[in-house]
């Protein structure tokens, strides 16, 4: 052999280099495909695992609160019954005293207050008009904020929420 061709040996081992190389290529390749799988997986998994917490915290939740429903409904259920009954007997024709109906309707709202119910103001009483929490009692009236108001219908809010705004007038329409 000269040096112009290289011996068969020298081209046959740079052959098999590339092979053994390309071979550990193909190896480093199949091994990170196998990895990516596993990964794949593995988040499929993650993802199966949070919405099955997600649906279990949805069961709980709506247990807690039927739980508490069922705590007011307890609380309310023997004033509501009584106040059933006294209606009853009020379209029968048959006597029942007023003071009995308010005293039934107070332990019923005891009841609810009981649970984060709030009254919002009292029949009579005066405060600023704010349009979050109060309502004109005249769709005619036009009241703005921080007028002096007379409190005709109480509000009630619970947790904080207004459910509903309190009816006002304004102080200057009073006789």
């Amino acid at each position: 052999m000269n040096d112009r061709n290289p011996a068969p040996e020298a081209s046959t081992r740079s052959q098999s280099e590339d092979e053994l190389e390309l071979l550990a290529l193909r190896q480093q390749i199949q091994s990170a495909r196998l990895e990516l799988e596993s990964h794949k997986q593995a988040a499929r998994n993650l993802v199966a695992e949070l919405d099955a917490l997600r649906a279990r915290q949805d069961e709980r939740a709506k247990e807690s609160a039927g739980d508490q429903l069922e705590r007011v409904f307890v609380d309310a259920a023997s004033p509501a019954a009584q106040l059933l009954v006294q209606a009853a007997l009020l379209e029968q024709g048959r006597p029942v005293q007023a003071r009995d109906v308010l005293a039934t309707a107070r332990r019923l709202l005891r009841a609810l207050q009981k649970h984060g119910l709030a009254v919002e103001g009292e029949p009579g009483s005066q405060t600023r008009f704010d349009p979050d929490r109060h309502a004109p009692l005249s769709a005619e009236t036009a009241l703005e904020r921080g007028q002096e108001v007379v409190v005709r219908i109480p509000g009630i809010s619970l947790g904080g929420k207004v459910l509903a705004r309190a009816a006002v007038e304004a102080s200057e329409e009073l006789p």
